[in-house]
């Protein structure tokens, strides 16, 4: 059985630079005053203190977005484990030996915790599918444990 009393954030301090927390929370183009439920979420997050805001000292010059640019520039200063989803910059943060989680990874490590069940986390997993690469998918589905 999960426990409940157990906090997202209890295993886990987040940084976030300003180029994740722009690509984090978007404004609907044409509908500036909508406020998306996970802009909600991620303003309350930074507002509790559980993402706090870091700029790496040098962004590197890469091919990404700037948030995967300053997020793997972070990661590399200050020796942080990586959060990251899309494909090409994780594949490139691996090669610089950088660690690395993914959002599937996450789901897992609260599932292998008994955070969430087997079936709680299958669920996440299938409705991340539509975002990331099967392969990231499947390997994590393949490490679900019965809880």
């Amino acid at each position: 059985m999960p426990t409940s009393s157990h906090n997202l954030f209890d295993d886990y301090e987040v940084y976030a630079s300003e180029g994740v927390i722009a690509e984090a929370t978007p404004t609907l183009p044409g509908f500036p005053s909508v406020i998306l439920p996970n802009v909600k979420m991620f303003d309350l997050l930074q507002q509790l203190g559980a993402i706090k805001r870091q700029q790496p000292a040098n962004t590197p010059l890469l091919p990404y977005g700037r948030g995967e640019s300053e997020a793997i520039g972070l990661a590399l200063e200050q020796q942080y484990v990586l959060l990251i989803d899309d494909y090409e910059p994780l594949k490139y943060a691996r090669t610089l030996h950088i660690a690395t989680v993914t959002t599937a990874d996450f789901v897992v490590s609260l599932n292998q915790k008994g955070v969430v069940t087997q079936g709680m986390a299958s669920g996440w997993l299938g409705r991340l599918r539509n975002e990331l690469r099967d392969e990231l998918i499947d390997t994590a589905e393949q490490q679900l444990v019965f809880v």
